[in-house]
């Protein structure tokens, strides 16, 4: 009885009230248990250990430094950590010693606050958050089963825009709840210079010029707005457009396709694990200019019609394919636009 009441004497210390303190902690796991919960933290940091980076990880920290005069507590925890295809984005606050957390793990994202106290984040969902080097171990405690889970530091917390938390679960109300929170995102770009991806509508045009300005199909709901990346082989350009609001953090390298402003696709974080195949949708010119019937795919395509081989949807010599979205819906996008092409 003593540790509780000495835990809600402190988190209302902290600034939280009290009746959120007596609601949250009997959640928080213990000191126990948090000892407990560390042979698997460790095991989960041996693993991402082989993926680390250690030029974007000097750039985070770079970052949350910028804030060490305002409030110290938090520097730490600044940042945007990494898990299994999720992320933990932390941000500092006008409140002293408080942080701002969005978590997004497709297709949903949620938002808390965060109060800072001993070197560790209390949540006001009942987890525990601890920093050790370039990790952060989030640990919580849910009908009595304790558990954890380690993320990287990849990146520089980015400013998610209501457009870009338009594709995940309640990406309007999180925006609204983390402006009226007072949490602070505009003065993250004036502390660094970040690149961005560009979208679909930002380079169409040059998309069309790369393939001989052959008609392009309307992207289908949920890639409108997605970042945009470009590869190419021998004979082929390939365009990869991810998924409205997939967080994609990127490298410093400024390669591009073809002098466009598209960036290449290894401008993507490497320490980010995605999959290509069914988060983007994906352009090819199959059937380069040099060598065009030299294929056994290329042999006898029909080029007044929209047609369907090998999983690819294609009109002539450009393909398009995803994985998540039907065959017909692709066909009908492609007659649609060689219809007004025709106009």
């Amino acid at each position: 009885m003593k540790k509780q009441l000495l835990g809600i004497i402190l988190l209302i210390i902290c600034g939280i009230d009290t009746d959120l303190a007596y609601a949250q902690i009997q959640s928080y796991p213990t000191d126990e248990e948090l000892q407990q919960l560390m042979p698997d933290f460790q095991r989960q940091v041996d693993y991402w250990n082989q993926y680390e980076q250690p030029e974007r990880q000097r750039e985070a920290r770079a970052f949350a430094e910028n804030w060490s005069r305002r409030d110290p507590a938090v520097v730490p925890f600044l940042g945007s950590w990494s898990g299994w295809e999720e992320t933990t984005d932390i941000y500092p606050s006008t409140t002293e010693g408080q942080v701002c957390i969005i978590y997004t793990s497709e297709p949903e994202a949620s938002f808390s606050l965060g109060k800072v106290f001993n070197q560790q984040i209390y949540t006001d969902r009942g987890e525990v958050i601890f920093q050790q080097g370039n990790y952060v171990g989030v640990a919580w405690n849910n009908e009595n089963e304790a558990g954890i889970t380690a993320y990287r530091l990849f990146a520089p917390a980015e400013v998610l825009t209501l457009e870009s938390l338009s594709y995940w679960d309640e990406g309007d109300r999180i925006i609204n709840e983390f402006n009226a929170a007072g949490c602070i995102a505009n003065e993250i770009y004036n502390t660094q210079e970040l690149r961005r991806c560009v979208t679909w509508e930002e380079v169409k045009s040059e998309v069309q010029s790369l393939y001989d300005n052959h008609p392009l199909p309307e992207l289908p709901n949920g890639f409108k707005n997605g970042c945009v990346f470009g590869d190419n082989g021998a004979y082929i350009i390939a365009i990869y457009v991810f998924k409205d609001g997939l967080h994609l953090p990127m490298t410093q390298d400024n390669d591009t396709l073809f002098g466009t402003s598209i960036p290449k696709l290894s401008s993507i974080d490497p320490e980010y694990a995605i999959d290509e195949n069914w988060q983007s949708l994906r352009l090819y010119n199959v059937c380069g200019s040099v060598g065009r019937a030299s294929t056994s795919f290329c042999q006898n395509m029909p080029t007044d019609e929209v047609f369907i081989k090998d999983g690819l949807v294609c009109h002539d010599y450009l393909c398009i394919n995803v994985d998540s979205i039907h065959h017909t819906e692709l066909v009908r996008l492609w007659n649609q636009a060689l219809n007004q092409s025709q106009r």
